[in-house]
């Protein structure tokens, strides 16, 4: 069985997903109204950036901790991101 082969590839492949997530995120940033736009959005399009472009430049060294590590960090900052934006709309309503 080829583990680290896989586990390589699955870092690979996590560090793409997350600089395409962050270029998506960045694309609705731009494309949303100027009422709608937060910069927690802006804040989690950087952080999600940072982080894939992390795990791709450390990439063959990183596949036996970045799965676990990086991807809970990126998961605690987008849930603060989105509880300060879900907060921001209530004290704006």
């Amino acid at each position: 069985m080829h583990y680290l082969l896989a586990l390589g590839t699955l870092t690979l492949l996590l560090a793409w997903i997350l600089i395409a997530e962050a270029i998506i995120g960045f694309i609705a940033y731009a494309r949303a109204p100027r009422e709608e736009r937060s910069w927690w959005m802006l804040v989690n399009c950087v952080a999600t950036l940072l982080l894939g472009a992390l795990i791709r430049l450390h990439w063959p060294s990183s596949s036996v901790w970045a799965i676990g590590t990086l991807l809970g960090v990126k998961l605690l900052i987008t849930g603060f991101t989105r509880l300060m934006l879900v907060a921001g709309l209530r004290l704006a309503s």
